[in-house]
């Protein structure tokens, strides 16, 4: 259910204490599957951002949204 996911995901990501590098990917994934390219752009950007060195800036760089 990636309303739900979604719903939950955002409460750990608008907590940037606690957001991760993962928790940003997850988020990512879910606004592709639930079709909302700005959003997922948006989260795109903080996870850049904020992570760069990590695998899932990485992977949000090739668009494996899927994998």
């Amino acid at each position: 259910d990636y309303e739900r996911a979604r719903f939950y995901v955002r409460k750990v990501n608008t907590v940037s204490e606690i957001a991760t590098a993962q928790s940003l990917w997850l988020a990512a994934r879910i606004e592709h599957r639930l079709g909302q390219p700005r959003v997922r752009q948006e989260l795109g950007q903080q996870l850049r951002r904020r992570f760069p060195e990590s695998r899932e800036a990485a992977a949000f760089e090739r668009g494996n949204f899927d994998e």
